[in-house]
């Protein structure tokens, strides 16, 4: 018996709800959050780009993601996520455009000290792209990455 009263004041609660009502509240919620989310991305945006500006690193702005230096910058919610071409270097969470620029930093230092070479890098392009053409690749000046790749493996090893 205890069960049917329980019930029969559940669907007296229910009738008495207001669902348009609480429909209505959450979607101002969503629009609100929405809204401060945007304006919390665009002043973190701000900050990083006046770090650069003061850095005097080269800085391009897109409508959904930063170019700073080498790295993408793209932005979701609070996560930061640093690429350098096709590879993700970082995600971080920082709102404060200031600091993630002084990490931006911190990954740049990290790359120019690797044991990479960029001189190295395009010496072995340009000798993977002399011998693909010595072996009738490339007549139109041009070689698909995916030919390319072996020659470049080559040029690495010699």
């Amino acid at each position: 018996m205890e069960s049917v009263g329980a019930l029969k004041k559940a669907i007296a609660a229910l009738e008495s709800c207001d669902f348009d009502g609480l429909r209505y509240e959450l979607a101002e919620s969503l629009v609100e959050a929405e809204r401060h989310a945007s304006e919390e991305l665009e002043h973190r945006r701000e900050d990083l780009l006046s770090s650069v500006k003061r850095d005097r690193m080269p800085f391009k702005r897109f409508s959904d993601y930063d170019r700073v230096g080498p790295f993408k910058v793209s932005y979701k919610g609070t996560k930061v996520r640093l690429d350098v071409g096709s590879e993700t270097v970082a995600e971080v969470v920082e709102n404060d455009g200031g600091r993630l620029f002084t990490t931006i930093k911190e990954w740049m230092n990290r790359l120019e000290r690797s044991d990479f070479s960029r001189e190295e890098l395009f010496e072995w392009l340009k000798d993977a792209f002399r011998m693909a053409k010595g072996r009738g690749q490339g007549q139109d000046g041009r070689v698909p990455i995916k030919q390319l790749y072996p020659f470049v493996v080559l040029a690495r090893q010699s």
